[in-house]
Order: C-alpha cells, then structure tokens, then sequence
C-alpha cells in the first residue's frame, strides 16, 4: 500500500514529503513482498532523491535480486540522466550490473540500457556471448547506444517482416513483446537516409503482396499498417512518389477484413481499426475521399477502442499530408472538440497530435481554445504530451506554445512543472 500510494501520488507531494518518502522506501526489507510495486514507486521519485542514495539502493536491489521482473529496474535507470550523474556513481551502478548480468538479461532487464552505462562507465558490461544471445532488436537497441554506426532501425524493419511473417497462419497468432512500429515512425518523422527508406519500402511492399490473403488475425498485421499509413503519408506530405505498383496494391486492400476472431491483443488491431487504417491509406492515395474518412470521426462513439486510437492517429497524419482539405476544417475542430469528451485520458493525449496539427495546419482558434482546455484536465499525461508538443514546436506558434507553457507552469503536479522549466 505503501508503494502505491507513493507512486500515484508523488507527482504532488512537497519537498519535504518525498524526503520522508523516500526514508521510506530505501529499508529494503519492508519491501520484499512487493518488489515491483516498490521498485515502481522508486522510478517516480528518482528525480527528486540524492544521487548518491538513490545508486546505491539500486545496486543493492540488483546485487540482491530484489525484483520480480529486471525490466522495472531498467526502466528506472534508463530514466536517469546518466550524463548529469557522478562518474564513480555509474561506474559503481556498471560494476553492479556486470556482475549481475547473467541474471538480469534472464529476467528481460533492456539490453538498451545496458549499451547506455556502458557508453558512460566506458568498460564493457555484458561479454561477445551475452551479446550474441540477444534477439535482433534487443542487439540493435543495445549497439544503438554504444555506436551510431549499429543502429535498431534495420533490427526493427527486420523484426517488422519477422513478425508479420510469423503471424500468416490460420492456426497461430503469436504476441509480441517488441513492437516496431513505434520506433520506424518517429524515424520517418526524422529526414531517414535513402538506404532506410529503400529497406523499409521493401519489407511494407511484402506486406501489401500479402495483406488481401493474410491468413492471421487483424492484431497480428497491425504493425506493418501502421507503419503503412505512416509512410504513405509521409511520401504524399513530402511531395514523393510511392513505390511503382503501391497505388494498385492500395486499391485492392480490402475494406473490411474477412473474419473477426476472438484478439490475443485486441488493443492492437482489429476489424475496426483495419477497415478505418485502410479508408486511410485510400483517402492518401486517392481512392476514396476525406469525407468518407471523417465519418469514422463523426461516429466516433460507436468505434471500438482500437479504432478510435487508429482514427486518431491517421487522422493527424492526414492533416499534416493535407489529404484533408480545408472546407473540412470546421467539421475536424468539431471532431476534435467531441473526442475532447472522452472518458479514456489515453484518447485525449492521442488527440492532441491533431489539434496541434490543424493548428498548424489551418490556425485557426477553434484548435488553440481546444489546447486551453487540455490544460485542465484531470490525468498528468495529457498535461505531459502537451508540454512535449510545445517543447517540440508542434504547433509552429511560439506565442501559443508560450502561453501554453506559462500555464503548465504553475500546474498542481511537479513533474510537468519540472518538464516545464527543463525540458
């Protein structure tokens, strides 16, 4: 109880608090009933601990196996500011991990955060054959920190055809642990070098060949789609044409996938979110129009929960590729007004991608009163996404994004006021 309270509400806790808090948390003892709930708890008030301190228990939980899961701990150390943190700390945190290796990577602690102390301890932690046993994305992620030369975006076109390739069975439909999908569309977001755009275009055209006969499940093909309508997207925003044969490929997607079986992860992927993921990709390349799409919107209440987050997350990108034009703005702000009222917070945050996109887009102050109105709202993510899209320039008004700013700044939560001031 301890641990979750400390957790959901440190966020809001004066300074003096955490101390106390903290006191708390570091007696090991009281604590080894519920290791990744306190583990957890010790992630949210890192930031706000002696550096010294904090090293030195999370040596003791690795030295000791105080975890259920090694992943918790790297999620608390590939939160540190490494960079900012005392040298003989993270060689002390290095030497800690090193010894611990074996029996970290068994209990699936990120091979990424390894490669990160590594690169500032600068001695090595896990050995050739550790190296070697790693899954090829989890190498990728590994080298990826250690040398810019061996980065994890061919590990995750390769994961990508991998799992979609493993998935084209009637019988099987396996879940993965890895998903892609996230990483190859903020690299399309980047300006990505010909020889990824080129292995990328090849592995999603393996996937359009095979989507209309896809024996799997629509979870299982919703990686390679969303990366799909990301790169269409990106190649229409940027005034460049698809692959030669793509248009026709698009065109024989089906609108409606064949069967809708029972999901292994049905916030993936299913019937819905495919039939509104594939109107997408027509409406970019001109086989259907914008109005179609913004049905989806319109009805937003009857999608499923997978489909309002596809919506969603299409309906930005064919914002910023101006697939949607502007006689349609008044009914995207009012779209966006609607989705406002959400009850999941998840769909809110997601939201804010298009309200700062149509701002950007059309400027109009239907979608900056919008972004006021998120400042208010009850969950800290909202608040977090919208100090990241102003941080990021997102709504290319240095004005608006100030004032935004100003008022997160004297926000109830201190973590989006320390975002605020340093991020």
């Amino acid at each position: 109880m301890i641990s979750v309270v400390i957790k959901e509400c440190a966020p809001y806790f004066s300074d003096d608090t955490i101390c106390d808090a903290w006191n708390t948390l570091n007696v090991a003892d009281d604590f080894r009933q519920c290791e990744s709930k306190w583990i957890k708890a010790i992630g949210m008030i890192k930031m706000r601990v002696d550096e010294k301190s904090l090293v030195s228990l999370l040596c003791q939980v690795v030295d000791q196996h105080l975890y259920t899961v090694a992943s918790d701990v790297s999620n608390v150390i590939g939160g540190m500011d490494l960079d900012k943190i005392d040298k003989e700390l993270v060689d002390q945190l290095g030497s800690s991990l090193k010894s611990n290796s074996d029996e970290l990577l068994k209990y699936n602690f990120s091979a990424g955060v390894f490669g990160c102390v590594e690169k500032r301890c600068g001695f090595s932690i896990l050995s050739e054959e550790q190296v070697g046993h790693l899954s090829t994305v989890e190498r990728g992620c590994y080298l990826d920190n250690k040398s810019p030369a061996c980065n994890a975006e061919t590990a995750c076109i390769d994961e990508l055809r991998r799992q979609f390739d493993s998935n084209n069975r009637s019988d099987f439909h396996a879940g993965f642990s890895i998903r892609p999908s996230s990483l190859l569309c903020r690299s399309l977001d980047d300006v990505p070098s010909e020889s990824f755009n080129a292995s990328l275009a090849g592995v999603l055209e393996h996937c359009l060949k095979g989507l209309p006969t896809y024996q799997g499940s629509p979870c299982s093909a919703g990686e390679a789609m969303s990366v799909l309508n990301k790169f269409v997207c990106c190649c229409v925003r940027d005034g460049k044409a698809l692959p030669v044969g793509w248009t026709d490929l698009i065109s024989e997607l089906p609108d409606e996938w064949p069967e809708d079986p029972v999901f292994r992860e049905p916030i993936s992927m299913d019937s819905c979110a495919w039939s509104v993921r594939c109107l997408a990709l027509k409406v970019a390349t001109g086989f259907a129009t914008d109005i179609e799409f913004l049905t989806f919107g319109i009805k937003f209440d009857a999608l499923t929960a997978p489909g309002q987050r596809a919506f969603l997350e299409v309906l930005e990108q064919l914002i910023v590729c101006n697939a949607i034009c502007d006689q349609y703005r008044g009914v995207v702000s009012a779209i966006c007004s609607s989705v406002m009222l959400s009850e999941d917070s998840a769909v809110r945050e997601l939201l804010l991608d298009s309200v700062a996109a149509g701002y950007r887009r059309w400027e109009a102050s239907s979608f900056s009163d919008l972004a006021f109105q998120s400042l208010h709202d009850v969950s800290p993510n909202v608040a977090f996404k919208l100090v990241r899209l102003c941080k990021e320039g997102k709504f290319d008004d240095a004005t608006l994004e100030q004032k935004l700013l100003g008022e997160l700044s004297s926000d109830s939560n201190w973590f989006v006021r320390w975002h605020v001031a340093n991020d």
